[in-house]
């Protein structure tokens, strides 16, 4: 699987910090078609990285695609329009021809430039390596381990909750400072 993000912030929460070097490479190729394989969170769910300490990632500069993800607030999953062993659908027509039901939605739009898939770049060598993620057999990514997912959401929900939770406290303890003010100016 491959994130995707309009904006590098917005795939943070899943990664380690990089070294200067790393950071540097990374910032150069994006937005851009070059997806990097970086050091993940150990608590990035298996379902998004395998049996990698590494996530794919990539900002993209694919307009649609961005718009996407500044939409939703966050990274997408991308994936290839195509079933394993088949070439990718170049077009809405063939990838309904092709994933019919299997789709809740097909955007629109123009494809993007290239030719070929994007390329990816392993941030663990330091000589410029690229490799391409070889097709994968349907069954190779093994079934999806639902209760993992649920685990996933409601720790992401209750960081969230907390963090909601501390910045009310905070907004709570300023506007007590500032009505204990006042009422000493007025007493």
């Amino acid at each position: 699987m491959i994130l995707i993000a309009s904006e590098r912030q917005q795939l943070e929460p899943f990664l380690l910090p990089l070294t200067a070097e790393v950071d540097a490479r990374v910032r150069a190729s994006w937005p851009g078609p070059v997806t990097w394989l970086l050091p993940a969170r150990a608590e990035v769910p298996y379902w998004l990285r395998g049996e990698h300490r590494t996530l794919a990632v990539r900002v993209t500069a694919h307009p649609l695609a961005a718009a996407l993800c500044e939409v939703f607030g966050g990274p997408i999953v991308s994936t290839s329009a195509n079933l394993a062993g088949h070439e990718p659908a170049r077009s809405a027509l063939r990838v309904q021809r092709e994933l019919g039901d299997r789709l809740d939605y097909i955007l629109h739009g123009p494809l993007g430039e290239l030719v070929q898939p994007t390329e990816i770049r392993d941030a663990r060598n330091r000589a410029h390596h690229s490799r391409r993620i070889g097709r994968c057999k349907r069954n190779n990514m093994g079934s999806v381990d639902i209760e993992a997912v649920k685990q996933y959401l409601l720790a992401l929900q209750q960081r969230i909750v907390d963090a909601l939770e501390w910045r009310m406290a905070k907004v709570a303890s300023f506007m007590m400072s500032g009505s204990a003010r006042t009422s000493r100016r007025r007493g």
